[in-house]
């Protein structure tokens, strides 16, 4: 299945991104609300995935220098995974980072999804952090 994927511009894809992550985060896997609004939206860029005009996945991003982007808060909508749309958000991300000369993408992803993240070419230390009581993992890929 393919989907638009875009970088978020207006106030309904935020608001969309915002419901998507609520769903998955603090209903789904019981991040406490003021943790997954941690404030830092302001700071970041999203983006936003729709399949049929239906938002169904969303990331956000920062620079943490001018080589690095930290990726946060990956969410595809339950009935959405296994379907590609966090791949084709990922590739999305990594094409507009190659054009702004980033180097390396770093995230901390749940240990759950590990193999996803090693298939897109994503590599890990193995060192154990946890985040919301639930164990991740630091991908680092070189771009």
């Amino acid at each position: 299945m393919e989907c638009e994927v875009r970088i978020v511009k207006n106030a309904q894809d935020m608001l969309d991104a915002l419901e998507i992550r609520r769903e998955v985060f603090v209903e789904e896997q019981k991040v406490p609300p003021k943790r997954e609004r941690d404030g830092e939206d302001h700071k970041c860029s999203h983006i936003i995935c729709r399949f049929n005009g239906e938002a169904v996945g969303t990331l956000r991003f920062h620079y943490l220098d001018k080589n690095t982007v930290k990726i946060e808060r990956i969410a595809i909508r339950k009935r959405y995974r296994g379907k590609g749309f966090g791949r084709d958000i990922l590739i999305f991300l990594e094409g507009f980072a190659k054009k702004r000369g980033v180097s390396e993408l770093v995230l901390y992803g749940q240990a759950r999804a590990g193999d996803f993240y090693k298939k897109l070419g994503y590599s890990t230390d193995g060192k154990i952090t946890f985040d919301a009581r639930i164990k991740h993992f630091k991908f680092v890929k070189k771009l």
